[in-house]
């Protein structure tokens, strides 16, 4: 562990845990460095916030 931070977690694991968050902590979140910023964009991440905050049923078909 380099600089006395947090060790580096593998992004899967990083992405497991941001699911669990509010998608203000996930903002928040992607501010502490360049992982977790990139982490923090992930497609399958929001999407799922997406569902989550305005409840919509996953099976909803989207535009192309």
């Amino acid at each position: 562990m380099e600089g006395g931070g947090l060790p580096q977690l593998p992004d899967t694991v990083l992405l497991e845990v941001f699911l669990k968050l509010e998608h203000q902590d996930v903002l928040a979140a992607g501010t502490t460095c360049r992982q977790w910023y990139g982490v923090s964009r992930d497609e399958f991440l929001w999407k799922d916030l997406f569902y989550r905050y305005y409840k919509v049923n996953r099976s909803v078909p989207r535009h192309p």
